[in-house]
C-alpha cells in the first residue's frame, strides 16, 4: 500500500500562484517605468518560471508494508 502526501497539490497550487504574483507585478513595474519589452518581458517570464521549480515540493510516496 502506498500513501501520498496529501499537502503536495496544495503547495503546487501555492508556488505556481506565488510564481505568477512575482510575474504579474514584475510585468507591470516593468511596463509602468521605463517600457516593457519582449526581452525583458521573457527575463521576468524566465524568472517567474524558475521561482517556480524551486518552490516546487517533491512528490513524496511512502510503501508500508502489510
Amino acid at each position: 500500500m502506498q500513501r501520498h502526501d496529501v499537502q503536495w497539490q496544495a503547495e503546487v497550487r501555492a508556488a505556481g500562484g506565488y510564481a505568477a504574483l512575482v510575474a504579474l507585478l514584475a510585468l507591470c513595474v516593468d511596463a509602468v517605468g521605463t517600457g516593457l519589452t519582449a526581452p525583458r518581458a521573457m527575463a521576468w517570464t524566465g524568472l517567474a518560471a524558475a521561482l517556480f521549480v524551486i518552490l516546487l515540493p517533491p512528490r513524496v510516496s511512502v510503501t508500508l508494508a502489510a
